[in-house]
């Protein structure tokens, strides 16, 4: 199991060209170094020779110094450091973390959770900081209080293996052994040398098999693995404080293997570091149809792409049309016609400044005799597609005449047809709804030609669209080169991961295939900045 709490102050990779070289930036750095070689002693001199040579900035030398007596176990000294950086800075968000942990090893959990609760106060949106606090709430009884910080922790890290252990004791002594065990394995699965976990889940399946007369003579007479709190890289001390039985009542979180790790797209929203004051938006969601199935969740799945547009990716509010039950006349007015492409998105954009995000949630449907692609608008009769419908290939025309500087296309959409013609299993419906002849355009498409795009019932969205989104979200798992940039191709691979995306999910749910498709030549468009 990796250490649940590391020093939260790293090196920042600029700091030797922000501070010109010196003797006490040099000392800094050689505290660094053995900070990383686990040389806590000689890291303590290094930060203290920097102290007193004027380090800049100051506070970061003590938290520095700080950490490095705590993990010798130098707890008041490290106290007297970190109290120090706060006297410098009010508002340092990692020296209250810092602290609150120094007080948890100390068994203070009261005064551990008024500083946790400071830095998160202060903005430090870290998983480790919700999962010590839940740990030190647990300590003292507040278990509920508790059980939410874990999953918050889980919200802000979905791998993190700590939380999901931590999380697991919380199930486990709280009488409810199936959501223990899920979290025991997920904590495996995101750490497989976490020995800890996979003890607990055995003691757990050894108390079950007893019910049944089968248990695991390794630890058929091993004692129940009861809520133990933080095993970080500090030792903690030798009495810890331990929770009385927690009240019967069911908490209210749901199980495990209900959710996608209790994930909740609309919290949270991600900083960047995006402001694009010319770029133009359309947002379509079709759910009421005259002819045709209703799309329960497109609504709200064009309304959550416009709050992430708007509050993440940085589009103006004036500058994102939101259309909700768009009509064959809406699409026109706005992408235009094979014989006048100059809708109105045509007269929105800047030429050569703006560039164009195009959402779409709702039916899609193949005209069956020359089986091409349109999208369905809510008055349109499917069995006259080709009068009613619009044309995804007049709709890539269209694009490629719009004077903006790049094109990104979402689809949750099947056009295959399933969902609109009976009897269609009888009929092999190829279409190509995604050559691309404009070099500036991109799309991001929910499924193949010949795959239905699923839904997400317990979340009310689409679930490519709730994917797609929580790529944004969690953007430090999906930016998988870690270079503070999520480009698109590393979004379809978030999508498409096989055992954790969509492929897995469409599975798991429905029973279908679904496979979302990337399709353009610039693949590594930069979607967010971090």
């Amino acid at each position: 199991m990796k250490h649940l709490f590391t020093l939260l102050m790293i090196l920042p990779l600029g700091l030797l060209a922000q501070y010109p070289p010196s003797r006490a930036s040099f000392w800094f750095v050689k505290g660094k170094q053995a900070d990383e070689a686990h040389a806590y002693h000689e890291a303590e001199r290094a930060y203290t020779q920097a102290i007193r040579m004027g380090y800049r900035p100051l506070r970061q030398a003590y938290l520095a110094r700080a950490t490095a007596r705590a993990r010798q176990q130098a707890y008041q000294a490290a106290l007297d450091d970190y109290n120090k950086a706060i006297a410098l800075d009010p508002y340092y968000a990692k020296a209250y973390a810092n602290r609150g942990n120094t007080f948890a090893a100390l068994g203070m959990h009261r005064r551990a959770i008024q500083d946790f609760d400071k830095a998160i106060r202060l903005g430090l949106n870290d998983a480790r900081i919700y999962c010590l606090r839940g740990i030190s709430l647990a300590l003292e009884g507040e278990f509920r209080k508790a059980l939410a910080d874990f999953d918050q922790s889980l919200r802000i890290d979905r791998r993190y293996a700590e939380a999901y252990f931590q999380r697991g004791l919380l199930w486990q002594q709280w009488g409810y052994p199936e959501r223990a065990a899920g979290d025991f394995e997920k904590a495996i699965l995101y750490d497989p040398s976490d020995q800890d976990a996979k003890d607990a889940l055995r003691r757990l399946r050894n108390q079950t098999a007893y019910q049944y007369g089968q248990p695991d003579a390794d630890f058929a007479q091993s004692t129940p693995h009861t809520y133990q709190p933080n095993r970080g890289s500090w030792e903690e001390p030798q009495e810890k404080s331990r929770p009385a039985e927690p009240e019967p009542a069911p908490p209210t979180s749901p199980p495990v293997a209900e959710a996608l790790d209790d994930y909740h797209i609309d919290q949270n929203l991600p900083r960047s570091r995006m402001y694009k004051p010319d770029a133009i938006a359309i947002v379509i969601g079709n759910r009421h149809y005259e002819h045709a199935s209703e799309v329960r969740f497109a609504h709200k799945d064009a309304s959550m792409v416009k709050k992430y547009l708007t509050q993440v990716l940085g589009f103006r509010e004036g500058n994102v049309v939101l259309l909700e039950d768009a009509t064959t006349s809406d699409f026109q007015v706005y992408f235009g016609t094979p014989e006048n492409p100059q809708g109105k998105l045509y007269n929105m954009v800047k030429p050569g400044k703006s560039e164009l995000f195009v959402y779409y949630s709702g039916h899609g449907a193949p005209d069956l005799k020359e089986k091409k692609a349109f999208f369905l608008p809510v008055d349109c009769d499917p069995n006259y597609i080709q009068l009613g419908g619009y044309s995804l290939e007049a709709f890539y025309q269209n694009l490629a005449r719009i004077p903006a500087t790049s094109k990104t296309v979402v689809l949750d959409a099947c056009f295959s047809g399933i969902n609109i013609y009976q009897n269609l299993s009888l009929v092999r419906i190829k279409t190509d709804p995604n050559r691309l002849a404009d070099p500036n355009l991109v799309v991001l498409s929910s499924s193949t030609a010949e795959q239905p795009a699923s839904w997400y019932n317990a979340k009310g969205q689409g679930l490519f669209t709730w994917f797609f989104l929580r790529a944004i979200q969690d953007v430090r798992h999906a930016d998988a080169n870690a270079d503070g940039q999520l480009t698109l191709r590393e979004v379809h691979a978030y999508l498409s991961d096989p055992t954790d995306g969509i492929p897995y999910y469409a599975r798991r749910l429905h029973g279908i295939e679904q496979t979302p498709l990337l399709l353009g030549k610039d693949k590594e468009r930069v979607l967010m900045s971090y």
